[in-house]
């Protein structure tokens, strides 16, 4: 292509690698005639291997230098040079392509190969043989928004998880200081998720490496995690090695009845737990033990070295497994996550109408409940009275594992969710003034693995069919079935008009729909958005990152993320609570990316008529009517924002009191909690008052304070328990569920202390139905009188004592405080009132970060809490931990 007399330098390309030339020329504004006038030459290979030797040697005639384009490793580029090996030197030109002609790397040989880096190999040697400084200019601009994008780094990652109600989210849990060995597929993530999970081999090599370290190490024993996709296909030929090793392993098995990570294929009629079990005997394992919800199921194959045992026994039988000398097998039974849901839709597997719902007022935001069950669909909600928790009924998958938490906010009812069948008439909206580029339109689409990101590129790709246009579309999902990141390149362009690539150019993306903002901030998503070009429309709601499942206090940094959006493209022109509005006027957060779609279309950036859009959406054949009136309703909030419709939307925001409004807010609390603490919590206000008098810029510190000194006055005992639960219980379910019944509290009463759950050592948490639990709470609210008065009979208890003890610690720490000098009060009481918040919770989770804080502030432990907490005692096992660098919990007091 374009070889004549002149022609000095030439570019030996094939495949997806040809585009992403020809785009780099484009960017370089090079076409036919300027090529010629350059003496550059191309040569597109068909095949790359064999190569064909006569049309390269033709191409490469007369040329000074050859440059191969290739991905990956030199496949042509080594031909090339065989070919041309016996030329003489005065005629056999200069093949570069990974490295120059002095060894110098010039073109990545892994991942992927950027169009800058092309533009840059073109340009320098081309600029060496013509002297052209146009070619230079072309790279100023890259290297000016280099400049730029190494200042601008992602606030957040969002990171791939294990599904709600996931088996790996208890499976994968040790015993305190026990180590495993990671799996492949699924078992992946482990090694960055969960503490004590280390590399990971490859399939049928699993747990093999510990017959190279057993011999040399210190330590007797370790796990390794095993898919039973994984078993079948070689699993069965690493405990093979290992038993003929003779080393001190054991397998943890899932068995989790599908082929999860790759659609969920069967593994095979012939192939169940009993099938596993009765092979592991043959092979020469003498202890297996088998976890299951039902242990019942299994009794037949109970025998002398294999045990049937409840699931949730997970963490005390390893540790017996790991006094086991030899190779051992535990066969986790559950079945996948993503599986039970695409059979319930399918109406092959029985969808329970059991819904757990957690009281807000009740909710400690301890994460406790995050902490057993390791769901994502366990969600953060702030409130006045600080981050809570919430269930996000869309994704719950109906694990129950959460109730596990230690915490009296759980219920559980037999519910009817909202349908909203029948959608509400929006009117007629105008037609948009259109925005987008005459020829090509290009489009970045972000969003999480899902939540239909890529039904939304295909309904573009079929509108434009319908309106007689063209489109490409290029998407990126990885992990995305697990919560990660998705995105997606769409362009839109008139007939005639051909993109040489489908991946979009850097900076040359017009629209960015940032469906989730946070992989908004990916570099590869910046790499395409440039603040010359791209308009975004944006997802104001955020779904939490994955990293909350273990850090409570986590900062979602929801402002440095839109920030972010905002300095690197050119305007965000819209910004939509998409999930808000999709949940409550669809009754599913699924409609939420169709509902930005909507809004885009409104502001005049998609290119593309509506009625071509509703009858892709029509084409797609799911959900037509839901996904239309979300559509819709992304029209309308982008046209009338303050319509009727979205009034719900006012009652959702959390007022942003001032010091002076806030204390008044919490003192009324506080009158209503009980009046003989008034006075004591009006004297602590002035103290805190008093430290802040002489420092500056207290207002934030100031509204800390008093938020932390209701909380420590406001004790949530049995007696608060009650009344929330007596006022909020039934109006959380109203406003939750179109019908419910069978209410249900988990309740741990302290007058029970001694029955302990002997598969976690915690104090037993005893299912109760609600008409005999809100009887109860009816007599302990109408007895509150007795709180703290000698006739309390749980004034004695280990928590009541813990709680009226971190009461007098604070009182006198603020005092302490206030008599320290000038200057440093503020930095003082900011360390005291940050390490003071960690205490949340209730039970032995109070009880833990009760210690952690004292032993910050260096407050011992007192002989009699010491031997009432020795009287009621209990140890706990150790849950499934997470990696992480940073914590709330760091604080330490001076």
């Amino acid at each position: 292509m374009w070889k004549d007399r002149n022609s000095k330098m030439g570019i030996i390309t094939a495949g997806k690698s040809y585009n992403d030339v020809r785009e780099a020329l484009r960017w370089l504004k090079i076409d036919e005639e300027k090529a010629k006038a350059l003496g550059l030459c191309i040569y597109k290979v068909g095949m790359p291997w064999p190569l064909e030797p006569h049309g390269v040697r033709d191409f490469c005639e007369g040329l000074d230098t050859v440059l191969v384009v290739e991905e990956k490793r030199e496949l042509i580029e080594h031909q090339v040079k065989w070919q041309l090996y016996n030329w003489k030197d005065t005629v056999r030109p200069t093949v570069i392509g990974k490295q120059d002609e002095y060894g110098s790397w010039l073109l990545p040989a892994e991942n992927d190969l950027p169009l800058q880096t092309i533009v840059e190999a073109i340009s320098t040697r081309l600029h060496s043989i013509t002297g052209d400084n146009e070619l230079l200019k072309h790279l100023e601009w890259f290297n000016e928004r280099n400049k730029f994008q190494a200042n601008q780094e992602a606030p957040i990652q969002r990171r791939p998880f294990f599904c709600s109600g996931c088996p790996h989210n208890s499976s994968l849990k040790l015993p305190e200081g026990k180590r495993a060995l990671g799996g492949i597929g699924c078992h992946y993530m482990a090694v960055s998720s969960v503490e004590g999970t280390e590399f990971f081999t490859q399939m049928g090599g699993e747990g093999t490496p510990w017959i190279g370290i057993a011999p040399f190490s210190k330590e007797k024993h370790v796990f390794a995690n095993l898919g039973d996709g994984t078993y079948k296909h070689s699993g069965i030929l690493a405990i093979r090695a290992s038993l003929d090793a003779n080393v001190n392993i054991t397998y943890k098995i899932l068995y989790n009845d599908a082929v999860a990570m790759t659609g969920g294929q069967e593994i095979g009629g012939n192939w169940d737990v009993e099938g596993i079990v009765k092979q592991v005997l043959a092979e020469g394992v003498k202890k297996v033990s088998i976890l299951s919800q039902d242990p019942k199921k299994y009794k037949h194959l109970v025998q002398d070295g294999v045990k049937s045992l409840h699931r949730d026994s997970i963490v005390v039988e390893q540790e017996e497994l790991s006094e086991f000398e030899g190779v051992s097998v535990l066969i986790f039974d559950q079945t996948c996550a993503a599986e039970k849901r695409r059979r319930r839709k399918r109406g092959l597997m029985e969808d329970p109408k059991k819904r757990v719902v957690i009281n807000k007022e009740v909710c400690e935001g301890c994460g406790d409940c995050s902490i057993q069950s390791s769901c994502v669909s366990i969600e953060p909600l702030e409130t006045e009275l600080g981050r809570k928790r919430k269930i996000n009924q869309s994704s719950c998958n109906k694990d129950y594992s959460c109730i596990k938490g230690f915490c009296p906010s759980f219920v559980t009812v037999n519910a009817e969710m909202r349908t909203n069948s029948e959608f509400k008439d929006l009117g007629e909206f105008p037609d948009p003034a259109r925005i987008t580029p005459d020829q090509v339109s290009n489009i970045m689409l972000t969003g999480i693995g899902g939540t239909g990101v890529l039904t939304i590129s295909a309904i573009l790709a079929y509108a434009a069919h319908f309106e007689e246009k063209d489109s490409s579309v290029l998407d990126m999902t990885g992990l995305a079935q697990k919560g990660g990141a998705v995105w997606s390149h769409i362009k839109i362009y008139e007939k005639g008009v051909t993109p040489y690539s489908q991946k979009i150019s850097p900076g040359s993306a017009d629209i960015l729909l940032a469906c989730d903002a946070v992989v908004g901030t990916k570099p590869e998503i910046q790499e395409v958005v440039s603040r010359e070009n791209t308009l975004t429309v944006l997802n104001s709601n955020t779904i939490p990152v994955s990293d909350f499942v273990t850090e409570r206090d986590i900062d979602f940094k929801n402002k440095d993320v839109r920030n972010m959006l905002k300095n690197t493209t050119k305007k965000i022109i819209s910004e939509v609570p998409a999930i808000k509005i999709s949940e409550q006027l669809s009754g599913d957060a699924i409609g939420t990316n169709m509902l930005m779609l909507g809004s885009a279309y409104q502001n005049g950036l998609i290119p593309l008529e509506a009625e071509n859009i509703i009858n892709a959406i029509k084409l797609n054949g799911v959900g037509i009517d839901r996904n239309i009136y979300n559509f819709n309703l992304g029209r309308l909030y982008t046209f009338n924002p303050d319509h009727e419709v979205f009034d719900f939307l006012k009652k959702d925001i959390v007022k942003n009191l001032n010091s002076v409004e806030l204390f008044e807010d919490r003192l009324e609390r506080i009158n209503n909690y009980d009046t003989r603490v008034v006075n004591d919590f009006s004297e602590d206000k002035k103290l805190i008052d008093d430290i802040l008098s002489q420092e500056i810029d207290t207002e934030t510190l100031t509204k800390d304070a008093i938020k932390e000194l209701y909380r420590v006055y406001a004790i949530k005992d049995e007696y608060e328990v009650a009344r929330m639960h007596i006022e909020t219980t039934a109006k959380i379910l109203d406003d939750s569920f179109a019908s419910w019944n069978n209410l249900k509290f988990y309740l741990s009463p302290p007058m029970l202390f001694f029955m302990k759950d002997k598969r976690t050592g915690r104090p037993k948490k005893i299912e109760i139905p609600g008409y005999i639990a809100m009887p109860i709470f009816k007599l302990l609210h109408a007895f509150k009188f007795l709180r703290g008065t000698i006739f309390d009979p749980l004034n004695l208890s280990p928590d009541r004592i813990r709680e009226h003890e971190h009461k007098k610690i604070f009182r006198s720490k603020l005092q302490e405080i206030n008599n320290e000098i000038a200057g440093i009060k503020a930095k003082r009481l900011r360390e005291f009132i940050d390490a003071s918040k960690t205490v949340k919770g209730y039970g032995p989770v109070r009880e833990k970060s009760y210690e952690k804080f004292k032993r910050f502030i260096n407050i011992p432990e007192k002989k009699r809490l010491r031997l009432l907490r020795e009287l009621f005692s209990f140890t706990s096992t150790k849950p499934i931990k997470s990696k992480k660098i940073t914590s709330s919990e760091n604080i330490r007091i001076k």
